[in-house]
């Protein structure tokens, strides 16, 4: 058996939870991670610790014109927790890196870069996990932060010509 993981054990990230499935485009702050879990062939499985609680997944089939789907399902425990967690935590994310062990036997994960193959961020290996949690809800929270002109019905066209500013 062949396992080659280098920095996407370690880098994990944070998922949403909304869907039956784990969406790869739901998972945030791990590049490494969703690379790797994109990069499986059909009905590969791996296993992930997902808020900590270790399982299986398998890849979804690829459509029909032959393009990959980004996505896992759960298999056996998994798939009750994970379902559980659809009904009850629809909208949280929940912490999700790749299993230590990888997956079951015959698993075989595609080699990522190493992590001196990625540009040096200044600070972000000395980072407390509570720092990058806080670092990353920041950034989430420039979604919503931004200028805005005034009333919206002030910066319709009518508004503007009325006010010369065309």
């Amino acid at each position: 058996m062949t396992v080659l993981v280098n920095e996407a054990a370690a880098d994990g990230g944070r998922v949403e939870i909304r869907d039956w499935s784990l969406w790869t485009k739901h998972v945030r702050g791990a590049a490494a991670l969703v690379a790797m879990l994109e990069g499986l062939e059909d009905d590969q499985i791996v296993e992930l610790v997902v808020d900590g609680h270790p399982g299986e997944w398998v890849k979804k089939k690829s459509s029909a014109r032959g393009a990959s789907t980004p996505g896992l399902k759960p298999v056996g425990k998994m798939r009750d927790v994970w379902f559980d967690w659809f009904k009850t935590r629809r909208g949280e994310l929940v912490s999700v890196t790749l299993a230590p062990n990888n997956g079951p036997p015959g698993a075989v994960v595609p080699a990522l870069p190493s992590a001196s193959a990625r540009p040096a961020v200044s600070g972000l290996d000395s980072a407390s996990t509570a720092e990058r949690a806080a670092a990353w809800a920041a950034f989430e929270a420039l979604s919503q932060a931004g200028w805005r002109r005034g009333d919206a019905s002030e910066t319709g066209r009518d508004a503007l010509h009325d006010r010369g500013q065309f």
